[in-house]
This record gives C-alpha cells, sequence and structure tokens, in this order.
C-alpha cells in the first residue's frame, strides 16, 4: 500500500505518526495506558468556530490543517524519502509558505536538496541551538503579523482611495492609519503570501539529544500553540523513546495502516 493512500484516517485528526514497527514495538509493551470513559446523555459539545485564516484545500486524502508528525525508523528505512514525498504532495497544493528544516546532516545527504522548492519559501538551519530555534519561533510570528498589517493596510487604502478630497480626509483620519499609508508611501497593497495567511512546516531531522528541542520550554511551549501560527511540526528520528518531544505526545489508542518497516499511527 502505498504511504500517501494509507492516510485517508487523518482528515479529522491533527497529529500522525510514521514509526517503524520493531522500533515502537519495544516502547509500547514498556507502557500500555487504559483509560474508561463514561458519555453523559444530553451534554452536547457544539463546535464554536473560530479561524485565523482561511482554510486550505489539502491533498486528497491528506490532513487539511497544522498538525504534529513523527517519522520513526532505523537507518535507511526510507524516513527522508518519507518526508520528501509528503513536502511534495502538499507543494502542488500550495498550502505551505514556508518550509523550515533544521538538520545538523541537512548537507550529508544529497536527496534532502530536494525539499528547497521554489513553489514555497526555503530555510535550512543546520546549527541548531537555542538561539536559532528562537528565531524561527520569531520568523514565524512575524510573518503572521506581517500578514495582518497587509490586511488592515487593504482597508486604510480602501478608505483612502474611496475619499473624494484627499487632504480632507488625510486630515481626520486616525492617526495610526496615516501613519500605515506613509509606511507604504501610499502605495497599493502587496504582500508576499500570495495564498492567504502564511502558513508553515518545520522539519527537525536527527536532532535527538539536542538540548534546544527537547529542553527546551520554549520550544514546548511552541508546540503545544502551534495550531494557533499555522505552523506544522514534523520530526524524523531513528528511536521512539527519547526522540519525540513530550509536548508532541497524544497518549491514546493507536491506529496502523501501513505494513511496511515504515507504520502510519494516528492519534485521535
Amino acid at each position: 500500500m502505498a504511504l500517501f493512500e494509507c492516510l485517508t484516517s487523518t482528515k479529522n485528526y491533527d497529529t500522525y505518526l510514521l514509526v517503524d514497527m520493531a522500533t515502537f514495538e519495544q516502547s509500547a509493551t514498556r507502557s500500555q495506558n487504559k483509560f474508561e470513559t463514561t458519555r453523559v446523555a444530553g451534554l452536547g459539545n457544539p463546535e464554536i468556530k473560530s479561524a485565523l485564516a482561511k482554510p486550505r484545500s489539502a491533498p486528497t486524502t491528506m490532513p487539511d490543517r497544522p498538525m504534529l508528525g513523527v517519522v520513526c525508523g532505523s537507518r535507511g528505512s526510507g524516513k527522508s524519502s518519507a518526508v520528501i514525498n509528503f513536502v511534495k504532495l502538499y507543494a502542488s497544493h500550495h498550502f505551505f509558505d514556508k518550509v523550515i528544516v533544521c538538520s545538523p546532516t541537512f548537507y550529508n545527504d544529497p536527496k534532502l536538496a530536494q525539499l528547497v522548492d521554489d513553489r514555497y519559501e526555503s530555510q535550512v538551519v543546520t546549527d541548531v541551538n537555542h538561539e536559532a530555534v528562537e528565531e524561527i519561533i520569531e520568523g514565524i510570528k512575524d510573518d503572521i503579523e506581517e500578514y495582518k498589517t497587509y490586511q488592515k493596510y487593504i482597508k486604510v487604502w480602501e478608505r483612502m482611495m474611496k475619499a473624494k478630497d484627499l487632504d480632507a480626509y488625510l486630515s481626520k483620519a486616525d492617526a495610526e492609519d496615516v501613519a500605515l499609508l506613509m509606511e507604504n508611501d501610499y502605495q497599493p497593497p502587496t504582500t508576499r503570501f500570495k495564498n492567504g495567511m502564511p502558513t508553515t512546516l518545520w522539519i527537525c531531522d536527527d536532532l535527538v539529544g539536542e538540548k534546544a528541542i527537547y529542553n527546551n520550554p520554549t520550544f514546548n511551549k511552541f508546540l503545544l500553540q502551534h495550531r494557533h501560527f499555522l505552523t506544522s511540526v514534523m520530526f524524523a528520528v531513528q528511536v521512539w523513546k527519547g526522540g519525540v518531544p513530550k509536548a508532541s505526545v497524544i497518549t491514546s489508542r493507536s491506529h496502523s495502516c501501513l505494513p511496511t518497516s515504515l507504520n502510519l499511527f494516528v492519534w485521535r
């Protein structure tokens, strides 16, 4: 069964996992968690919709919202190929505006160069430390704020263009609006994010044991809030135990659907 044909059941989940079966079973047998649930009659929980940005179309059968993912397998099991194919599949849909690859061994594996693509902005970080992680997070936040300012400027620009007397309009306009117009030199609104509010895919490859990733409160907090920043995070690791940051683990029943050395597990 092909890798991406097996992702059909992930549409309603935002966390998925590719894992080498041998690696997973060794850890799974050590920690079996069971939960009892009770359904309360008459207690509804209708969805309250609130979106930072308009949803984008995802490839058929693939997750269509910011997600957390883990590709876990031994050396030569196909982790890099899985990550590359995943990114390429989404690239044709313009789902991600930026792909960030944090990997100290990026230039040691020639095929990883395929992650650099002109269909999205690419950023490669090989020296992964606390400062680099903080800069990446701030960059993601800055991109979103930049787009929000662009959206605001559109409204300011449209109001100015409707004014019959420009001088009269500027004399009465809000000072913040005038400052925004001056900052943009009164030119029509433009943005580098042609597909809407910027979305990001952050890939962490070969970083097990790196304190900036696995012992960093700032990064852990970002993982917990990743959806609010329209960011998907994927980890490519060789070991399950200690290979997945605590903030990205959801303990629940898993569902396997890949009968290969790399298997897919979906968390509800």
